[in-house]
């Protein structure tokens, strides 16, 4: 396989090290050249067999480090010890579906400005919206995400990447706070329609225990209550409608100061 970008890839992991092994092996075998495994596992029996950075403090080990300190701490370490054009963040429950790669060389020429694509799972509503291969859009969940070296650069300060707000422990709307990063900088978020994952929803239903985190339900709880109090903490708004509202009209400025994106807006 030959591909003129470089792509790297960081899988986030707690207590399910063979099933993070395998998404790694998988994603070797796609074309990504090096994985990068955050492990913040209780148990080095649990642990992956390629730990690059393990659990570094008792807050770690107690509640592991989530999306937005454990891929800052690979971005941060991916930017220290590799040449790459993008890198791919994962959670460990992420299923591959479809990962075209020779193919994204080629389109992804086309809208240098998008700095960042979310990978869509198959209900995604924006997939049928698609006009040709790529979407721009603002308003995605967290997950898998593919991140544009230049955005992740842009975000270091002092050998450390704060692209994600550490503060922002479960990352209520964190992908939406992406959105506004990249959309107040005149760049772009787009999707991708031959990248294809799934959620492997039934490990966080089923290992909450072995990973020793909250249950499904009480995660769902805490991540709304503690995120309200970040939002208005952070940004003075007491409900994410507003916060969204701007985005979106940050999106649409996008659309307006660089109209040849319009093709692409959905």
């Amino acid at each position: 396989m030959h591909l003129n970008n470089k792509y790297l890839a960081i899988i986030l992991n707690r207590n399910l090290g063979k099933i993070c092994d395998e998404l790694r092996e998988q994603l070797l075998s796609k074309g990504i050249f090096d994985v990068i495994v955050v492990d913040s596992s209780t148990d080095h029996l649990l642990q992956s067999k390629f730990v690059t950075i393990g659990a570094i403090d008792q807050n770690a080990l107690e509640h592991g480090y989530r999306i937005n300190r454990g891929f800052n701490l690979g971005l941060s370490y991916a930017l220290e010890n590799y040449e790459f054009d993008w890198i791919f963040c994962f959670p460990v429950d992420t299923e591959i579906i479809n990962l075209d790669l020779e193919a994204f060389d080629v389109d992804s020429k086309q809208f240098p400005k998008i700095m960042a694509y979310s990978l869509p799972e198959k209900n995604d509503p924006y997939l049928p919206l698609i006009k040709n291969k790529v979407g721009l859009v603002w308003n995605i969940l967290e997950g898998p995400i593919l991140l544009k070296y230049e955005l992740v650069y842009n975000y270091k300060i002092d050998e450390v990447v704060s692209l994600f707000d550490d503060e922002n422990f479960r990352a209520f709307l964190s992908f939406k706070e992406l959105a506004f990063r990249i959309y107040s900088a005149n760049f772009a978020l787009g999707i991708y329609n031959k990248f294809l994952v799934a959620e492997k929803e039934e490990l966080l239903l089923t290992y909450s225990e072995l990973m020793k985190t909250e249950s499904f339900s009480l995660n769902k709880k805490l991540l709304i209550s503690e995120g309200e109090k970040w939002l208005f903490k952070k940004y003075g708004i007491f409900d994410r409608w507003a916060f969204e509202t701007a985005i979106r009209l940050l999106y649409e400025e996008f659309v307006k100061v660089n109209p040849e994106y319009k093709s692409i807006e959905i």
